[in-house]
């Protein structure tokens, strides 16, 4: 396998998601607490920390980075905890060289440090003003009857590929308060780059009684970069369905009666982003609000009734274009013409130091691993070449030459 930052973050996020690690998490002051925040308080809105990965090694021999990057939110329930993550999402693609004004992270190492305003103690502070790459991540979360949406930014330096710069940021509640009413059921589309999150909305499961609760079936837009300090939720009033943020939610289907599957996004770095979905008309919908939606039935190919399931994007190069390997290729060719210190971290199996130059001449491999090392050695007389270089030793069916160089073939 060839490490890319794609497939790096990708396995950072899901893993971070979905399990727990031992990297480093946060925990309450007080024993047997809970430092979990709640959607619907303003200091939990926008929360910024960092994240250190650990490598995990796989039973092939690879080495993954795993980290603890998003923990549920608070239920308001007093039973209960946390509540439950549901779907999970990662953006397809990531952003590059991003220049922004100085934002402000908390790191710590201790227990009882954290972010929440109470429960934790305040960590150290780190401030940048850039990332070599970002990319995004969402979930779904849910109660006995709440349900929310969150969504992060995660950027990286690829120096220090294990560290994670994380912006937390809650996208969407099912009601205002923790003690208010829901108003809506929400399901978790999809994500991009930037963190704009697609997502589901209808008032299943919330109860008859209350006026104000969503109304027919809903595709909306969370610009997660805009949310505002104040909890964020849906409601109707006089037959029309309203976000509390306007600046950053955006339906695109409003209050229809077909079915609706969740959503996917094509976003950054791709496009403007808009919303992709499909209904149980079999109707493909896409748009970015509700006043330039696009339906049509053209995508069904002659004699298909009907489809299933749910859209999905990911970036694609036809005919041959500049593609995620390209791009990782370029960036690593820009890499070696930087002045570089003295050790850094091997960006080709990410554990090892090794010894750099201004164009990464290669005195002996990093990696003890045999295939890597014969790989590296035979690079010794001139430069290091990423595309030559494999983490998956050969089968017995030997090795396939590619445009990408020499790669094992799958193994059965």
């Amino acid at each position: 396998m060839h490490f890319h930052r794609l497939s790096i973050v990708m396995m950072v996020s899901i893993a971070g998601l979905a399990a727990g690690a031992h990297a480093q998490d946060s925990v309450p002051i007080t024993p047997g607490g809970n430092d979990a925040l709640l959607p619907y308080d303003a200091t939990s809105q926008r929360v910024r920390y960092v994240v250190d990965a650990v490598a995990v090694q796989t039973s092939w021999g690879n080495e993954l980075l795993v980290a603890p990057v998003l923990k549920a939110s608070r239920d308001a329930d007093p039973l209960f905890r946390t509540l439950i993550l549901g779907s999970l999402a990662a953006s397809p693609s990531y952003l590059e060289s991003l220049a922004f004004a100085s934002r402000s992270f908390s790191v710590w190492s201790a227990p009882g440090q954290g972010v929440h305003p109470t429960a934790n103690s305040p960590g150290a502070m780190v401030a940048l003003t850039n990332f070599e790459v970002q990319f995004g991540i969402a979930a779904s979360e849910f109660g006995m009857t709440t349900s929310s949406v969150l969504g992060a930014t995660v950027g990286l330096d690829m120096d220090t590929p294990s560290r994670l710069y994380v912006e937390r940021v809650m996208a969407l509640a099912s009601r205002a308060s923790a003690a208010g009413a829901d108003t809506a059921t929400l399901s978790l589309g999809a994500v991009d780059a930037a963190g704009m999150i697609a997502l589901r909305a209808d008032n299943f499961n919330t109860i008859p009684a209350t006026a104000t609760r969503v109304l027919g079936e809903n595709l909306l837009r969370v610009n997660t970069p805009a949310r505002s300090g104040s909890a964020n939720s849906l409601a109707a009033f006089g037959g029309t369905n309203f976000a509390s943020d306007t600046g950053s939610t955006t339906f695109v289907v409003s209050n229809e009666t077909i079915p609706t599957n969740t959503p996917t996004i094509v976003g950054a770095p791709t496009s403007a982003p808009f919303v992709l979905g499909l209904d149980f008309a079999s109707r493909f919908r896409a748009g970015s609000t509700t006043a330039n939606l696009v339906t049509t039935t053209a995508h069904l190919a002659l004699g298909v009734a009907g489809h299933r399931g749910n859209p999905t994007f990911s970036p694609f190069a036809a005919g041959g274009g500049r593609g995620l390997w390209a791009r990782w290729q370029a960036w690593r060719a820009r890499a070696c013409r930087r002045p570089r210190p003295a050790r850094s971290t091997c960006l080709t199996c990410l554990q090892a130091p090794l010894p750099l130059w201004t164009r990464h001449r290669v005195a002996r491999s990093p990696c003890q691993r045999p295939w890597h090392r014969r790989h590296t050695q035979r690079t010794q007389a001139g430069w290091l070449r990423p595309s030559s270089i494999s983490h998956r030793p050969p089968s017995a069916a030997g090795t396939a030459r590619s445009a990408w160089g020499e790669m094992p073939r799958a193994r059965p």
